[in-house]
């Protein structure tokens, strides 16, 4: 454990590799609604990138907990919340002002208390989303940072909070499956079936620093292993995407079929981590969409909507496979340099004030 102390000591600095694969992860998902809300008739892909985030919430809690756990609770809804009741006001506003723009937004005062709160509800259309669509995630986040609150209340011994929490999300999980078929809220987690996932990143923090500090010992290996981990990366992200677009779109079961595939890509990438040139640029890139990735996450929904309803419908109906591609490119592009925008300028200021906040 005292191994695990100091390299805990070393994670202090941002690590790059989660940084990009929060870039991959948010890509991911942009993909797959500039292709499904968008209306593009092009392959679809890109589901998996809510399951790489579960996994990298599950890893970064991991480590924080090992270190301060002052105001806990207090910090993830700092990070979490801002950024989150701006994007549904924002889809509030456009429900009140333009409901033209919105097709299965049906707003309620209940319905906007509930989704601002991240409190699952039953919707007439079966659809279950909150007002922000994407925010179905962060109803998951959440029940998490509680789970880890209450570990960090129940157990003073900081090297035990993660098995304490992975044993409540566990129990959680048996509780699901045995009333799931009478309480909505019970059966709505039950569904989507996703906590196996923050458990698979509590376990990841400690697995990958054991492989790390053994790697490390070998030097003479250490660049067999980076090529064996670039392939084995490779090797995942091929999987994931080829999951979509050849077999089937796993939603069931997804903590297997697409949990375990994402939590090896998240290994492979962490065991990477030396070998990644911040001073590349398509590096440094990368690591810019990483830190805006919540930013692109929350609000790329809106910045498809507004295009595929208003832009592309003044263009034309020409459908080509490279008018859609151009579409696409078009879409993505729009979508980073807006996030990136909102990054720098609000999310990032915004935290930073928050933080100063919580040092008085």
């Amino acid at each position: 454990m005292k191994a695990l102390s100091t390299q805990h000591s070393a994670l202090s600095t941002q690590l790059n590799s989660i940084q990009l694969l929060r870039a991959i992860a948010a890509l991911g998902v942009v993909y797959t609604h500039c292709v499904s809300e968008g209306g593009l008739n092009i392959k679809n892909t890109g589901g998996w990138g809510v399951d790489i985030f579960f996994i990298i919430s599950g890893f970064i809690m991991a480590y924080i907990v090992l270190g301060n756990t002052d105001h806990f609770f207090v910090k993830r809804l700092f990070r979490i919340v801002p950024l989150y009741f701006i994007a549904t006001f924002l889809v509030i506003f456009v429900a009140i002002i333009f409901p033209q723009l919105v097709h299965s937004t049906v707003l309620t005062f209940s319905k906007a208390i509930k989704s601002l709160f991240f409190i699952p509800y039953e919707d007439k259309l079966k659809l279950n989303y909150p007002i922000l669509g994407q925010g179905w995630t962060l109803r998951f986040e959440m029940v998490f940072y509680i789970a880890m609150a209450l570990s960090i209340v129940i157990m003073k011994n900081k090297k035990y909070i993660s098995i304490v929490c992975s044993s409540i999300l566990v129990l959680f999980i048996v509780i699901l499956n045995i009333f799931n078929p009478n309480i909505f809220i019970l059966s709505y987690y039950h569904t989507q079936g996703v906590f196996l996932e923050f458990i698979y990143g509590l376990a990841l923090y400690y697995i990958y620093y054991y492989l790390d500090a053994k790697i490390n010992k070998i030097i003479k290996y250490k660049i067999v292993f980076s090529i064996f981990f670039a392939i084995i990366s490779i090797m995942s992200i091929m999987y994931l995407i080829l999951s979509d677009v050849i077999w089937i779109r796993f939603f069931d079961n997804r903590s297997i079929y697409y949990g375990i595939p994402a939590f090896i890509l998240v290994l492979s990438f962490l065991l990477l981590e030396k070998q990644i040139n911040k001073k590349n640029t398509i590096i440094k890139f990368g690591l810019l969409l990483g830190e805006a990735s919540y930013a692109m996450y929350l609000f790329h929904y809106h910045i498809i909507a507004f295009i595929s309803r208003i832009i592309f419908p003044r263009i034309g109906n020409n459908n080509s496979f490279i008018i859609e591609l151009l579409k696409l490119t078009f879409t993505i592009i729009i979508i980073i340099i807006i996030s990136i925008y909102l990054y720098k300028f609000i999310d990032k200021p915004i935290q930073k004030k928050l933080r100063n906040i919580l040092k008085k």
